[in-house]
């Protein structure tokens, strides 16, 4: 099998406060930040049904898991299934999603694959190699995943958290509890 290895890391960044000297300039500057950032917010909110071709579904599914290793393969539905396709992903530590493989075929059920074929990705050694896409996230960490067509005309996106972080607060005194369920986005 065709094993990609995609390894998402988070990172980590520090702002400092602007020095009193730079207030004005930070507060212009602060403002566009906020409009990036409320922009960036609605791209990972959009990311799934709404960012997909209408009528056209992407499932993530699991294909093996081993302590922090998960591997996943793609299953499309509501597209040609006999075009061109490449994967994309959008790990956090990206402004957006990027090209990870080209010249992937779907099979009969909608199965990526490496064909092996001119033209298409895998070997003709290993020919309707189903893809098999290897992450080590972290907690909360989502992986977001696409597929496009040559064209562009198809596209089809989804996202998962293989390891939720979820907060909890139980009290003691009653039989309910409330939960908030954290999706990392850097």
């Amino acid at each position: 099998m065709l094993r990609l290895l995609v390894l998402l890391s988070v990172s980590s960044a520090f702002l400092s406060a602007p020095d009193v000297h730079a207030q004005n300039a930070a507060a212009s500057a602060s403002k566009s930040a906020e409009q990036m950032a409320q922009e960036l917010v609605g791209l990972h909110l959009a990311w799934g049904p709404k960012a997909s071709t209408p009528g056209a579904t992407l499932v993530i599914k699991e294909s093996m898991h081993s302590g922090q290793v998960f591997k996943y393969r793609l299953v499309a539905g509501g597209v040609p299934k006999d075009g061109h396709y490449s994967i994309v992903a959008w790990p956090i530590t990206q402004m957006g999603p990027s090209e990870v493989l080209t010249g992937v075929r779907l099979d009969s059920s909608g199965l990526a694959i490496c064909a092996g074929t001119p033209g298409t990705c895998g070997s003709t050694d290993m020919p309707n190699d189903p893809i098999d896409l290897v992450f080590q996230p972290t907690p909360g960490e989502p992986i977001r995943l696409g597929l496009v067509s040559a064209d562009r005309a198809a596209k089809v996106a989804a996202s998962l958290v293989p390891i939720p972080l979820r907060g909890e607060d139980r009290a003691a005194a009653s039989k309910r509890s409330c939960s908030l369920p954290v999706r990392r986005w850097s």
